[in-house]
């Protein structure tokens, strides 16, 4: 049976590094790579995968805030909604209010208040 490799503990100096390299470009060329991992003290490879696990990492992330974002706007038609249907039906009773107090104290006006409700398009 083959002996697992040891996962390498990175310094907070590589990392920063890595981070401030990775947040120019987050693809490094091969001379690049190079430089890096000299002045690292680390192989081409560990550089190399560092970055491919950075990228996993930041599409992941990327990912993440995409879906709770969605899912916050998701939630946010809802409650405009009922908000907003609430509002309207305040309005309505209002104008309903309004127009049989006309009416009740104006019964003989020639005056006519344009009709008012649900069916006629108006709310």
């Amino acid at each position: 049976m083959r002996k697992k490799k040891q996962r390498p503990l990175f310094s907070t100096h590589q990392i920063q590094t890595m981070e401030r390299e990775f947040a120019k470009c987050r693809y490094v060329s091969e001379s690049r790579r190079a430089e890096l991992a000299s002045d690292l003290n680390l192989t081409e490879t560990q550089v190399k995968t560092w970055f491919q696990n950075r990228r996993t990492k930041s599409k992941k992330e990327t990912r993440d805030k995409n879906e709770q974002l969605t899912s916050e706007i998701g939630r946010m038609p809802f409650e405009y909604t009922d908000q907003h249907l609430l509002e309207e039906e305040r309005n309505f009773r209002k104008q309903e209010h309004l127009i049989h107090s006309f009416s009740s104290y104006h019964p003989n006006s020639i005056f006519t208040l344009p009709l008012l409700g649900r069916s006629s398009g108006l709310l």
